[in-house]
């Protein structure tokens, strides 16, 4: 059994206007940074 995530590297951004659902309160801020993620991936 795998007991921890496994990642080719790991992002922590806080949105301070937002709570648990974050891409429905800042869906700007957060499909920003998403794509900026995946930019840094490939």
């Amino acid at each position: 059994m795998v007991r921890s995530l496994q990642s080719p590297a790991k992002h922590l951004k806080v949105l301070d206007d937002a709570g648990h659902l974050n891409l429905y309160e800042e869906p700007e801020r957060f499909i920003a940074f998403m794509d900026a993620v995946r930019a840094s991936l490939t």
